[in-house]
Parts: C-alpha cells; structure tokens; sequence
C-alpha cells in the first residue's frame, strides 16, 4: 500500500487487514466502494459487510470490559449495565441542559423565546439521532463553542470585580471566625 492510497477506518483508526468472515480466515482482496456500501473481490464476488481487526472506543469498549470482567460471575451481562448507565445519562443530560438553556434564554431574551427554544432543542435531539456520530460531535463542539465565547468574554469583562471580592475575602478572613464559632458550639454541645 502506498502513503497515497486511501485508508479505511473503524472509530478512526486504520485498518489494514480486511477479511470475508467473521473468523478472519479468508483474507479479502479486491476493491472496496464506500460510496456503493459495497467491495468487489478480484473474482467478482460482492460483499456489503467485511470484517477487521479494529479497536473499540467509548461505550462498546466499556461493554467489552464489563463482559470480560464479570464473565467469572456468569453470562455477558456487563453490557446491559452499560446500556442502563448510558440510557440513564443521556436522559438525565437532556433534562437538565433543557432546563439550563430555557432558564437562559428567558434571561437573555424574555419569555416569548422559551417555546421556540424547546421546539430547536427537540429538533436537536433528531438531527443527532440521524447523523453521523462524528457530525455530531462536530455540531457539538461548534455549539459549546459559542456558548464558550460570551463566557470568557464575561470572566474578562469581570475580572477586576473578582479580584476585588477575592481580595475582601481575604482580608475578612472568614474561616477564622468560621473555626471559633464551631469550637464555641461544640464546647456548648458539651
């Protein structure tokens, strides 16, 4: 293979190596057209799926590790615990970046916007669930960027204020008076 010619990738690592069957005994050799969703061998036969070694990432990563590490207590279970947490954070991240954003947006643009928010953030959900994962998280990053903007903007902005604060805090020395309260309740408690 020459540095030139395209490469296949599997969770963007390189596979070398693609083979006919699941057992990887019958090396492949041919064509592969991504854009068909199909290869070619040398003698014509067509193929939709080809096998490789490949690394795993992320959640079917973690499944494998739970199988191999609770295979001693019986079954390949481990991935309906994965399938369970994933679900449970997914859910839960929805809810509260929904909450955080509608509270937002009523702050910054009025109350008028938080239905047209909700009906964007829902679309959302759909696009995500229809693109490519690396489109994805592509979008993803783009979007947090934005919100990373105005946020650094603000720390500058604010940044004599805080300092201001930091000092006062300092100079009150608070968790002095803090430890001299908590000694004189617990000797009261005595």
């Amino acid at each position: 293979m020459r540095p030139t010619d395209p490469r296949f990738a599997w969770n963007q690592v390189r596979v070398d190596t693609f083979y006919v069957d699941a057992a990887h005994t019958a090396p492949f050799t041919g064509r592969v057209l991504p854009g068909l969703s199909q290869a070619v061998s040398e003698d014509g036969q067509q193929y939709r799926v080809l096998y490789g070694d490949a690394v795993e990432t992320g959640a079917p990563l973690t499944m494998l590790a739970f199988n191999r590490g609770l295979r001693r207590l019986g079954g390949d279970w481990g991935q309906y615990i994965v399938i369970i947490g994933v679900l449970l954070f997914a859910i839960s991240t929805a809810i509260s970046w929904s909450y955080y954003g509608d509270r937002s947006a009523q702050y910054l643009f009025g109350s008028g916007v938080i239905l047209p928010y909700r009906l964007i953030f829902v679309l959302m959900h759909f696009v995500g669930a229809v693109l490519p994962l690396a489109s994805v998280w592509a979008l993803g990053d783009v979007f947090l960027g934005m919100v990373i903007l105005p946020n650094l903007l603000a720390l500058i902005l604010l940044s004599g204020k805080v300092r201001r604060m930091t000092d006062s805090y300092f100079e009150r020395r608070p968790w002095v008076e803090n430890a001299l309260a908590h000694k004189q309740r617990k000797e009261r408690e005595r």
